[in-house]
């Protein structure tokens, strides 16, 4: 008896073991971030968290902007949609208002945003604020690839991939901030790349941009004077790469 209870609690053990392995292969295979696909199987429903938030998205008007913005407005998010090109904006923003629920299909914004007229970046804060009170989430998602090796990049090319993929997104930033301080809650979501963490040899302005961004984000999680973390944690930055 005692046999067969120890070798059934044996055989239970490497079945447990070969099921956490065979999950573990697959989460590696999966094609994303390890620590999003553990919290899409087993985190909170995107609607619980995400409902009537108010969340601005910049380069909403096509590529992974747009693709975030269907995303979110079918977890019933009230968006702020950002981009160059209005005609685009207001085509993803009828789309978003077919996906959303009833409740906030009349609560997208379409907010026409230049980031590299950082001067701009002030004001339309304050509308997006004046529009609906606060802001939730802002998504620095807008930006500019590059291919070139270094030997052929001319200094021109890296100065305006910097403008925009760095400067443009830390001057936003900058200028949202101070409102979810002030609220004591938000979160600043980058859309970065693996370039930011590994540099690719024939993308060297992307890679460097990307870089930047990681290492200003971070800074923003700290007070420069004290060291010591400048919003509670209801506050977050982060970047997505």
């Amino acid at each position: 008896m005692l046999s067969f209870l120890f070798h059934s609690f044996a055989w239970l053990c490497v079945s447990y073991v070969l099921f956490l392995v065979v999950q573990l292969v697959r989460i590696f295979l999966n094609d994303c971030d390890l620590i999003l696909s553990l919290y899409e199987r087993w985190g909170k429903r995107p609607e619980a968290v995400l409902a009537g938030k108010v969340v601005w998205i910049t380069g909403a008007s096509s590529g992974i902007g747009e693709a975030i913005a269907y995303e979110l407005a079918k977890a019933g998010a009230r968006l702020i949609l950002s981009a160059r090109g209005e005609e685009d904006l207001r085509r993803v923003a009828n789309k978003c208002r077919e996906l959303s629920p009833i409740s906030c299909r009349d609560a997208h914004l379409v907010l026409v945003l230049d980031l590299l007229d950082t001067e701009q970046h002030g004001p339309l804060t304050a509308k997006a604020v004046e529009q609906n009170g606060h802001i939730d989430v802002l998504i620095n998602n807008a930006g500019s690839s590059q291919r070139a090796v270094v030997l052929d990049t001319d200094l021109k090319v890296d100065r305006a991939v910097l403008e925009l993929n760095t400067i443009g997104t830390v001057s936003l930033t900058k200028c949202v901030l101070p409102h979810m301080v002030e609220r004591g809650q938000g979160s600043i979501v980058v859309i970065s790349s693996v370039a930011g963490v590994i540099g690719s040899p024939g993308s060297a302005s992307y890679s460097m941009s990307k870089h930047a961004l990681h290492v200003s984000h971070s800074l923003f999680n700290t007070s420069p004077l004290t060291h010591e973390p400048c919003v509670s944690l209801s506050l977050r930055v982060s970047s997505i790469h």
